[in-house]
C-alpha cells in the first residue's frame, strides 16, 4: 500500500494530541482537586522565601507548576474568603460578610458548574464555618465533615474542647481515601474540593512536628486556648518566636498530608490528569500590627496567600507570577483551563493568558472586612503593584503605604495617589450602599445556625 500523506484534519488532530501530552505520554487534565489550606501565610511557605523547611510539598508543586508571587485574598477570615474562591466574587456581589450569613440562593458555585458538566463532585470540610448551614455543600454529590466530632453530633460544652483544638487531618487523609476506593471503577472526571483546617489556630501540631522548629523552648506557651490567655498581647518576643514555630509545625504537618492525599491519587492512577490548585483562604496575625489571628485587618499577613496551579502536562513548569491577582480568579481559570462554561456572574478574571506567559493587565485588587457584631465596614483596601491604600470605617482614616520600600507596611503615608483613592473611595460607597440595602432587607440571607455550630463558632472567638 503507497505511504499517504496525512490530511491538514489529521495533522491537526495529531498536533493537538501532542500538545495535550508531556514527554512521558501524560494526558492532559481533565479533573480538578481544589485545597484550601486555612489561616496559610504566604510569608511561611518555602516557594515564597520562607528560610524553614515548612512546606516541601507545596515548594516542589511550585518548582513544576505556576505559583502566582502575589495572590491576595479579598478578607481576612474565613466564611466570606471561601464564598469568593468558589464564587469569584467579591464580598460587596455575594453579600456574606458576618457569621451569621448564608449563601444566597442566587449565587453559582464553582460545583454546580462541574456537576452540570457531568463532573462527580466530592467536598471534604474540617472547619465550622465550612458547615453546609451556610451553603458551601450546593452542588456537591457528597459534602464530607472531616471534624473530628461531626459537628451535628455535637451539644454544646465541652464539644470535644471547641473547633481550634481540633486536628482534622487524619480524618481528611481517611475519607479522601475511602472516597477513591468508592469511586475506583468510576470513569468519570471528577472535582474535589479539600479544605484544611489544622493551621488555623490553635497551634497543637503532633510531634515531631511540635518540637521541629524550636526543641529547647522551656516558657509557659503551649500553643493553645490562641484566642484568650495562650497568646497575651503583651506577650514577650520569646514566646511569641516560640507561637510562630508551632504554628510553622502545623504547616509541615498540613503540608505533608497534601503530600499524602498526591501520593494516594498517583496510587490510584489519577494524578496525571489532574490539576491541582492549592491555595489559602487568608493568613494570621502575630503582632506584627498590635494583633493576633485574623480577622482583625486587612494588612498583608492576613491577605497576601500562597496560589499554586499544578498538573503534569498542560502547564509551564517552574513559573513564577509577579502580577497581582486575586481570590476571585482562582474559579474563572480552573473553569477556563478545563473548557468548562464560566460562572456567569464572576468579578474574577480567568488568569490563562498569565500562565500562558501572555501579557494581561489586570485591574486593581480588593480587600475589605467587615464587623461582625454590626452593619458597618471596618477596613477597605486597594492595592495596585507595590502601591496600596488602607481605609479604616471606624474613624474614617486614609493611609497609603510603598511595599516595595515598606513590605512591613510599618510607615503610612499621607495619600498621594489620588486615582487610586478614587478607585478605593468608590469601593467604599458601594459598600455602604450595601450595607443600606442590606439594613433594610433585615434578616432575609441570614443563616439558620444550629446550637453547635454557634456553640463551636463562640468558643473559636468568631460569635460572642
Amino acid at each position: 500500500m503507497p505511504h499517504r500523506r496525512p490530511s491538514s484534519l489529521w495533522l491537526a488532530l495529531l498536533l493537538a494530541l501532542g500538545a495535550a501530552c508531556n514527554r512521558q505520554g501524560t494526558a492532559a487534565p481533565r479533573n480538578l482537586l481544589l485545597v484550601s489550606i486555612d489561616s496559610l501565610r504566604a510569608d511561611h511557605v518555602g516557594c515564597y522565601g520562607y528560610a524553614r523547611p515548612t512546606s516541601p510539598t507545596l515548594d516542589r508543586l511550585a518548582a513544576e507548576g505556576v505559583r502566582f508571587a502575589q495572590a491576595q485574598s479579598p478578607t481576612s477570615w474565613t466564611l466570606p474568603a471561601h464564598v469568593s474562591l468558589l464564587s469569584g466574587r467579591s464580598q460587596e456581589s455575594h453579600h456574606v460578610l458576618t457569621s451569621f450569613d448564608a449563601i444566597q440562593p442566587d449565587e453559582e458555585l464553582l460545583a454546580q458548574v462541574f456537576s452540570r458538566a457531568g463532573y462527580e463532585t466530592i467536598g471534604f470540610y474540617s472547619g465550622p464555618h465550612l458547615h453546609p448551614v451556610f451553603g458551601f455543600n450546593r452542588g456537591f454529590d457528597a459534602y464530607v465533615s472531616c471534624e473530628s466530632e461531626e459537628t451535628a453530633k455535637l451539644h454544646g460544652p465541652p464539644a470535644w474542647e471547641s473547633s481550634h483544638g481540633d486536628r482534622t487531618n487524619p480524618l481528611i487523609k481517611e475519607r479522601f481515601g475511602e472516597w477513591l476506593v468508592r469511586r475506583s471503577e468510576s470513569q468519570r472526571p471528577f472535582f474535589a474540593f479539600v479544605h484544611m483546617w489544622d493551621v488555623h489556630f490553635d497551634y497543637i501540631p503532633p510531634e515531631p512536628y511540635a518540637s521541629m522548629f524550636d526543641p529547647d523552648y522551656k516558657g509557659p506557651l503551649d500553643g493553645r486556648d490562641i484566642i484568650d490567655k495562650g497568646f497575651p498581647l503583651d506577650a514577650p518576643a520569646r514566646d511569641v518566636d516560640h507561637l510562630r514555630a508551632l504554628y510553622d509545625g502545623e504547616i509541615r504537618y498540613t503540608d505533608d498530608t497534601l503530600g499524602e492525599l498526591l501520593a494516594m491519587l498517583d496510587r490510584a492512577h489519577l494524578l496525571d490528569e489532574t490539576l491541582v490548585v492549592v491555595v489559602a483562604d487568608h493568613g494570621e496575625e502575630f503582632l506584627e500590627h498590635g494583633g493576633k489571628t485574623h480577622q482583625r485587618t486587612i494588612f498583608q499577613e492576613v491577605v497576601h496567600v500562597p496560589l499554586i496551579f499544578w498538573a503534569r502536562a498542560g502547564l509551564p513548569r517552574g513559573r513564577a507570577i509577579a502580577e497581582l491577582v486575586s481570590l476571585e480568579d482562582v474559579a474563572p481559570t480552573v473553569l477556563e483551563l478545563l473548557g468548562l462554561p464560566a460562572l456567569a456572574r464572576a468579578d474574577g478574571q480567568s488568569l490563562v493568558k498569565l500562565i500562558r506567559g501572555d501579557a494581561m493587565e489586570h485591574a486593581p485588587v480588593f480587600s475589605s472586612l467587615y464587623f461582625d457584631f454590626a452593619n458597618e465596614l471596618a477596613f477597605a483596601s486597594v492595592r495596585r503593584e507595590q502601591s496600596e491604600i488602607i481605609y479604616s470605617g471606624e474613624n474614617d482614616a486614609w493611609e497609603q503605604y510603598d511595599l516595595g520600600a515598606d513590605p512591613g507596611e510599618k510607615a503610612p503615608r499621607p495619600v498621594a495617589d489620588e486615582g487610586l483613592r478614587s478607585l478605593l473611595t468608590a469601593q467604599v460607597e458601594r459598600a455602604k450602599s450595601m450595607l443600606t440595602a442590606r439594613a433594610g432587607a433585615g434578616k432575609r440571607h441570614r443563616a439558620a445556625l444550629p446550637p453547635d455550630v454557634t456553640e463551636r463558632l463562640k468558643k473559636l472567638g468568631y460569635l460572642r
